[in-house]
């Protein structure tokens, strides 16, 4: 029997993006921007995006697993208030993974809120960041928007449409009150 050898698909180039954002308005924003970016790639590449939220850079090893995540990642994104110097466990894992970079050509987007800044004055995450993308060797791109929770669509837009197409449109409604809780019954 002389059947062709198989010859196994080869691997798509991957286009890792990473985010890390200071709270659900910030997260939001940030998974906007990586859903965007990752539709434009195209069909050549397999898109990644890593998120983590501020608060989950105070622990070491989770602070370590996002550092090497972004060391090698075409796009970093960092969403914030900005109007308070970044926390400390954010410059650490900066400062971690910008001197372990194992990747030319990538970019820094900065996604801070004008909402939190009213007086239009620089925030000062915004000059960290941009000498952060320097020394990384980084395009840098600030981008100004408004974290306003009121713009937000609700919890729902995190539902994939395939879910949420699933779900009845008038879910029977929990009894109020429980007669039985079955200890001791």
């Amino acid at each position: 029997m002389n059947a062709a050898p198989v010859v196994p698909a080869e691997a798509l180039a991957v286009f890792q993006v990473v985010s890390v954002y200071e709270d659900y308005a910030a997260g939001y924003h940030a998974n906007e921007t990586c859903t965007f970016l990752l539709s434009q790639i195209g069909d050549e590449f397999e898109g990644r995006c890593g998120r983590w939220r501020f608060d989950l850079l105070r622990q070491p090893q989770f602070r370590k697993i996002a550092a090497a995540e972004a060391a090698i990642a075409d796009v970093v994104i960092v969403a914030g208030r900005g109007t308070s110097p970044l926390p400390p466990e954010v410059m650490q894992w900066m400062d971690a993974w910008v001197t372990g970079r194992h990747k030319d050509g990538a970019a820094l987007i900065a996604l801070l809120d004008m909402a939190a800044n009213p007086l239009s004055v620089v925030p000062p995450a915004f000059a960290y960041l941009q000498q952060v993308a320097t020394t990384a060797e980084m395009e840098f791109f600030p981008h100004f928007t408004e974290f306003r929770r009121s713009h937000l669509q609700g919890a729902d837009a995190f539902v994939p449409p395939e879910v949420a197409a699933a779900q009845p449109a008038n879910p029977p409604a929990p009894p109020l009150t429980y007669q039985h809780w079955g200890i001791n019954e």
